[in-house]
């Protein structure tokens, strides 16, 4: 399975995002919420992933996406499942360091 990563180099440091492969350039709404997993933000590199999971381990700020990603996040602990959020049935986390 591959994902999309790209990452986002601000002042206050940088932020990784990521999504599943499958979910790039769809809008996910609810009547009160809607995210867009956008290739402006999303499409970087396509790797797998394990390669994702190997540089989500030490990140201190990322934005996930996906049954896939989150899944893997969960398995190996860089999150725990209590802090997954679902719209539409489709998980997504965020984790920031300030």
């Amino acid at each position: 399975m591959k994902v999309y990563i790209k990452l986002h180099n601000k002042p206050s440091g940088q932020v990784i995002a990521v999504c599943d492969a499958d979910l790039l350039g769809k809008v996910i709404k609810t009547k009160k919420l809607s995210i867009n997993v956008s290739t402006g933000f999303y499409k970087g590199e396509l790797i797998s992933i394990e390669e994702a999971i190997n540089i989500l381990k030490n990140a201190s700020n990322f934005n996930i996406i996906g049954s896939n990603i989150i899944a893997a996040v969960v398995r190996n602990k860089i999150i725990p499942d209590t802090a997954i959020l679902k719209i539409n049935n489709i998980p997504l986390a965020m984790k920031f360091i300030i």
